[in-house]
């Protein structure tokens, strides 16, 4: 059986919220300051490319762009995925309840058969049988056969 995360409310999410900004603006700032206190010249090489005398903090800032960016692919796919979930929940959710409303409106039905049996049974119950009644509906019957 899957675990479902526990939802939290709009006041605690908005928290959480203002929480990783403040979090997410605190990083781009060490970044920054970190990138301007190392900006000198430096010479990259990544497999076949090479790059001379690239400033530091080009080299800083654009790593730092490129894993935000990533960050950002990731989480729009997770988001994707979760929309995707939620759209197939509600499709089962509304078959559900069709299928709900067609179980309750079968057992209404069941129930007001059961109650004309009832009647019915206590009706001849309450009949009088005295022997010879039921010897001339027997009669009647066989009667309305032939």
């Amino acid at each position: 059986m899957a675990k479902y995360r526990k939802i939290r409310p709009p006041k605690e999410l908005a928290k959480t919220m203002q929480f990783y900004w403040i979090l997410s603006l605190l990083f781009a700032l060490i970044v920054a300051l970190f990138a301007i206190q190392n900006a000198e010249a430096v010479d990259i090489r990544f497999l076949t490319w090479q790059f001379k005398d690239i400033s530091l903090v080009l080299v800083i800032l654009g790593s730092a762009v490129a894993g935000a960016v990533i960050l950002f692919i990731v989480g729009a796919m997770k988001q994707v995925k979760m929309a995707w979930k939620i759209r197939e929940a509600e499709g089962k959710i509304r078959k559900l309840e069709i299928e709900l409303t067609k179980l309750m409106e079968e057992k209404e039905h069941d129930g007001s058969k059961l109650k004309l049996l009832e009647t019915e049974l206590e009706n001849l119950k309450n009949s009088p049988t005295d022997g010879t009644g039921e010897k001339e509906a027997a009669d009647k019957k066989e009667a309305q056969t032939c």
